[in-house]
């Protein structure tokens, strides 16, 4: 039970070589190995994932890891989740801003209403 998200976690090499090693470990459990790696930087995509950034210790620590400690350039990563209970849970867990990143990671949200009329 619970939330299910999908996370998406993009980061130039940077950011990369100067992660904690622990925060390399949280990459690792909650990810895996990265989805793809360039020149240009690593991302790391994974669905179906309990992604609590604010209660669970190790996801804490790697946000602190990428603002608090090293206080990277937010232009040099983006990590974003999406999930299913927007607008509650809208954007808390998105940090960074690498958006010219070059996979093309964005976050969409669309909220609609749909029905059928019966005459």
């Amino acid at each position: 039970m619970g939330i299910r998200s999908e996370v998406a976690f993009a980061a130039k090499p940077n950011v990369v070589n100067n992660l904690t090693t622990e925060s390399r470990a949280t990459l690792l459990r909650y990810f895996g190995e990265p989805t793809e790696t360039t020149d240009e930087g690593t991302l790391w995509f994974v669905e179906g994932i309990k992604w609590y950034s604010t209660a669970y210790d190790d996801l804490i620590a790697l946000y602190k890891d990428l603002g608090e400690n090293h206080a990277f350039d937010q232009v040099d990563y983006f990590l974003i989740e999406a999930c299913y209970d927007y607008p509650e849970h809208g954007s808390e867990a998105d940090i960074g801003e690498w958006y010219d990143n070059p996979w093309g990671v964005t976050k969409n949200i669309s909220v609609s209403v749909d029905f059928e009329l019966t005459v």
